[in-house]
């Protein structure tokens, strides 16, 4: 039998298998509710639908907001996929910053922390967003590997300041 640890998914799980799926929930069973702890965020899924996200941080005076360029997000789309950002501190445009988003699907965690994406790729440290502007920012192209919901860490290095915000994202079929 293949080893099945590090997978949290519990469909892919077997009979004996001796790994506690808590394990993988930070001591939760599958279908407790989860109350938010210090330093915890939760992330709302977009619909499937949805060409707009925003954000959520633990840096409060901080905002970005997010905007799909071709229209509903879909895997193995011949054209690829390309977000617009906007990113505001204290209601103003942050511009120059260095910005970097990492994609990644969580809950496919086979044997990586994070799921599939960039963050697991040693060689991959993310996607450079390109400076626009007046707090706009592109990344031109996004490729999703599978559908599914998708996790968005922004990066903000701002100076010396680096901030993080996440938004998710249900990304379909082509």
């Amino acid at each position: 039998m293949a080893d099945k640890k590090g997978m949290g998914d519990k469909t892919h799980m077997q009979h004996g298998d001796k790994m506690k799926q808590a394990d993988l929930l930070m001591g939760h069973k599958h279908g407790d509710d989860i109350s938010s702890g210090k330093g915890m965020l939760c992330v709302p899924i977009g619909e499937m639908a949805s060409t707009s996200w925003t954000s959520v941080s633990n840096s409060p005076n901080l905002h970005v907001s997010a905007k799909s360029v071709k229209g509903v997000l879909a895997h193995n789309s011949r054209a690829n996929e390309a977000l617009s950002l906007s990113i505001m501190r204290d209601g103003k445009p942050v511009d120059n910053a260095k910005v970097r988003v990492i994609a990644r699907m969580p809950h496919h965690d086979h044997r990586m922390p994070g799921g599939h994406g960039p963050a697991n790729d040693p060689d991959v440290k993310g996607l450079d967003a390109l400076t626009k502007g007046k707090g706009d920012y592109t990344l031109p192209t996004v490729d999703f590997s599978m559908g599914g919901p998708w996790l968005f860490e922004v990066h903000v290095q701002d100076g010396k300041t680096m901030n993080k915000a996440y938004f998710a994202a249900e990304v379909g079929e082509e």
